[in-house]
């Protein structure tokens, strides 16, 4: 090959390939990583998770489904066939109650980029790039936020129902100090990217699109009012948010690094059995219980803790009994960080502990039992 030839090849791997490093600011943007509900189809309320660091919000009576696609999936098979690159996954939102075009209702999916994630980004021309399948045709927008102080919004075309299609839109970044706004964002909300399916008329920008504006907005007047029959679904696959004025084919990360990556902001143990052992701990008293949990990798903050049903859990004793929980664990304030936490487990039926000794903190026959700790980013 002569060295005319090589620098073209080099080129059109530059122009096309598959680029070394990390491009993509987005997290998740392949749908790969669902803690919460695995591929479960999930009735979504306002401010929900739904696929893990994908938020979704709802303003008004619009509700959907929403459900991780895997590989054997029609529709991602369709997806592959299309794109001729190939997918595992994608997102599903899928209409269950229907609201009329002319109810003002606020329906779309966000995704928050970390403020330190968000500092490259700052200022610089950019590529949103990402593949749509909608049961609507027409127009639709994306918003690029900082809260709701600011908002750059920007339209893509939904050019023929049912059918995948790929979108590249040119964005340019807002500035470090809009960014900023005069505090550190580091380990809080950056920008923000929010898909609108539906937009009320206070959130509708009347011109100036392209380019960012005081104000919080999402679409425009002429955007699609998804959900008016329950006939309806939309499909998202593959985004990707990256530095340049050109796209480039979509990163797919190895699982693990994936999995790592979304950890930072929420951890979900869950029982793989039904007497699964979640933590070792201490009988701090005859009815009070800790149990250390840390956290590989560091979360993003302090988390907060939920675990479903409090009858799913017991702590195991050294003599191998199971003993209910009395009141919902708690995360100890005095021990607790983004490495890890002790979990207290206060109230354990009849005393039946003995301080000092090593215990469980498990499921109670119910493969059922977790506990979810969470560092998402506030908007």
């Amino acid at each position: 090959m002569t060295k005319a030839a090589e620098l073209a090849k080099i080129g059109e791997v530059a122009t096309n390939g598959q680029i070394g490093g990390r491009r993509n600011a987005i997290i998740n943007g392949g749908f790969t990583i669902s803690q919460r509900n695995g591929t479960t189809s999930t009735l979504m309320a306002n401010n929900n998770f739904s696929i893990d660091r994908w938020n979704y919000y709802l303003g008004g009576s619009v509700r959907n489904k929403t459900q991780q696609l895997v590989s054997d999936n029609a529709a991602v098979v369709a997806l592959n066939t299309a794109s001729g690159q190939t997918f595992n996954n994608a997102l599903l939102a899928d209409c269950t109650t229907a609201a009329a075009a002319s109810n003002d209702d606020l329906v779309g999916y966000i995704q928050v980029i970390e403020g330190s994630n968000s500092v490259p980004l700052a200022g610089q021309v950019s590529t949103l790039s990402f593949y749509v399948q909608s049961s609507v045709a027409g127009q639709y927008y994306v918003a690029l936020k900082i809260g709701s102080a600011r908002s750059y919004i920007a339209s893509y075309t939904v050019n023929s129902a049912d059918t995948w299609e790929r979108k590249e839109i040119s964005l340019i970044m807002d500035t470090l100090a809009e960014l900023e706004d005069g505090g550190s964002i580091l380990d809080n909300a950056g920008f923000q990217v929010h898909f609108t399916l539906r937009a009320t008329t206070s959130s509708q920008l009347t011109n100036n699109i392209n380019q960012w504006v005081d104000g919080n907005f999402y679409a425009k007047s002429d955007q699609v009012s998804w959900g008016t029959n329950t006939n309806q679904n939309w499909y998202l696959a593959g985004v990707q948010l990256e530095l340049g004025s050109k796209a480039t084919p979509f990163e797919h990360k190895l699982i693990g690094e994936e999995e790592n990556l979304c950890k930072r902001y929420f951890i979900k143990h869950k029982a793989a059995a039904p007497f699964e052992r979640f933590a070792l701990g201490t009988n701090v008293t005859t009815d009070d219980a800790a149990f250390l949990f840390k956290f590989y990798p560091a979360m993003r903050g302090i988390p907060t803790l939920t675990i479903g049903t409090l009858s799913h859990l017991c702590v195991t004793d050294a003599d191998g009994s199971n003993e209910a929980i009395g009141t919902a664990p708690v995360i100890d304030a005095a021990a607790d960080s983004n490495l890890g936490v002790i979990v207290y487990c206060a109230d354990i039926t009849n005393d039946t502990l003995t301080a000092g000794d090593a215990s469980f903190l498990a499921a109670a026959d119910n493969v059922n039992a977790f506990l979810a700790f969470d560092a998402e980013i506030p908007e």
